[in-house]
């Protein structure tokens, strides 16, 4: 026991909000002491402690959606500071969702939920990992968080700097140009869980939701100006065998049956058709004018305006949480982020999850790392910039332009400087990071304030 430990005294883990004191694990509320001991409150989104008058405040809040105390195998848990508690707090709201709706609780609805009879996907896309790039160097980093959990005892924790670097904007000097490779891999791996899960038309609400899905990853990709590196190798033949797919598929949807023949035209129009403003998807008619256009754009004797759907492909305002939580990630990215993996895990929760907790990403190869690094480029500043590069190239064989290649690179190193500095700065023994993780599968009952889970406790504690 040291009087100097802080304790957390009640917390709503999925709300970020907890109140903590400092005192010997076995303070009593109910005995008489001439002061309560320093109480503090911490709360999302700012996690700033702030010290209260009583730790009255804190029992109350029992009697709602508070959980009492927090207790691993019948021993409270104690941290060095309130800095050790604040960073708990706050990597356990991450975890729970970060207040998202996930588990059906508010917010944005799930992505698109598998349909029955898809198209004959490939049953692999083999994209090339860029050697001794920023998702390699996560993975590295994530070995030492645990390796330094191994070594935090009880009611310790120990500060983590092992992160990679924050990147400037440099290039030349630094000579570091990972980032198409990386953000590219994401959205191939993205744009083939999206086509897995198109609908066959039989259903319109849900063939319009998807579509709307659809659109927004290509907002997205656009904004990030992948789509040029898309249309080059090697991802222009993972996108041929993908879309390929769509030619032979039957189904209500007659605009992907429009072909000009040619496999670069198909391609370009197939990632519009999907991807941008285009046509709707039952429109046939409408899908050939789309085609022949961009046919008459590629081979125009003088230059013209960019295509409609070049530069737009939403239709609404963007907010970038809202976004991220449309777009469906695979089944085994899906598992590492909840054991109980199912169809409405989004990219927001694969990110909030590794900032939360990065012992998830332990066993994970550098393809989960990209996935989290396109979405934090997409939450660092790309979500409110227009799609400068469209789905239309006029020389996708060249070679891409190293000012291009620079672009890109730029997006993803404010990404990563962003995500560095949300990763978490402290480990914490075992024990305390197993039940970190646990925090995924938190959710409140039914009734308001009436919790169905907590984080470990002792079988006596409320439940």
């Amino acid at each position: 026991m040291v009087e100097g430990e802080w304790r957390i005294d009640a917390m709503d883990a999925r709300g970020g909000l907890a109140f903590a004191s400092r005192r010997a694990d076995r303070f009593s509320e109910l005995e008489t002491r001439a002061q309560d001991p320093l109480c503090a409150f911490i709360g999302a989104p700012g996690f700033q402690p702030e010290m209260v008058a009583s730790r009255s405040i804190a029992l109350a809040g029992v009697r709602g959606a508070f959980q009492y105390r927090l207790f691993i195998d019948e021993e409270e848990v104690a941290f060095p500071s309130l800095a050790g508690v604040t960073e708990f707090v706050r990597r356990v709201y991450l975890r729970g969702g970060g207040g998202d709706g996930a588990g059906g609780v508010g917010g944005e609805g799930p992505p698109p939920i598998l349909p029955d009879g898809g198209p004959d996907l490939p049953g692999s896309l083999d994209l090339e990992e860029e050697s001794g790039g920023l998702a390699r160097s996560m993975v590295d980093a994530v070995m030492a968080f645990k390796g330094m959990t191994a070594l935090c005892k009880p009611g310790t924790s120990i500060q983590f700097r092992k992160w990679p670097d924050s990147r400037g904007q440099e290039l030349a000097k630094h000579g570091i140009m990972d980032g198409p490779t990386i953000l590219a891999n994401a959205a191939t791996r993205l744009i083939y869980e999206m086509v897995r899960r198109i609908p066959n038309g039989q259903d319109l609400a849900a063939t319009v939701r998807w579509h709307r899905n659809a659109r927004t990853l290509g907002a997205m990709i656009a904004a990030m100006g992948l789509w040029d590196i898309l249309l080059r190798e090697p991802h222009y033949g993972a996108l041929v065998r993908l879309l390929g797919a769509l030619k032979s598929w039957k189904s209500k949807l007659t605009a992907l049956q429009a072909t000009a023949g040619s496999e670069i035209f198909d391609v370009m129009f197939l990632c519009a058709l999907i991807f941008g403003s285009g046509p709707a998807l039952d429109d046939e008619e409408g899908a050939w004018r789309h085609l022949r256009t961009i046919e008459y754009w590629w081979h125009r004797p003088f230059p013209v305006e960019p295509l409609q759907w070049q530069d737009r492909a939403l239709d609404e305002s963007v907010d970038p949480v809202t976004s991220l939580c449309r777009i469906p990630v695979p089944k085994d990215v899906a598992a590492v982020v909840r054991n109980a993996a199912n169809d409405d895990i989004g990219l927001y929760h694969v990110l909030v999850s590794i900032v939360g907790a990065p012992l998830l990403g332990h066993s994970q190869k550098h393809g989960f790392f990209e996935f989290v690094l396109f979405a934090a480029t997409w939450i660092a500043g790309c979500n409110g910039t227009p799609g400068s590069h469209g789905f239309v190239s006029e020389y996708p064989q060249r070679p891409l332009s190293l000012i291009r290649a620079a672009e890109v690179q730029i997006k993803l190193n404010r990404g990563w400087n962003w995500l560095r500095a949300h990763m978490p700065t402290m480990c914490f023994p075992p024990e305390v990071e197993t039940a970190i993780e646990a925090a995924a599968d938190l959710k409140y009952g039914p009734s308001a304030g009436s919790p169905i889970a907590t984080l470990p406790q002792s079988p006596s504690a409320k439940v």
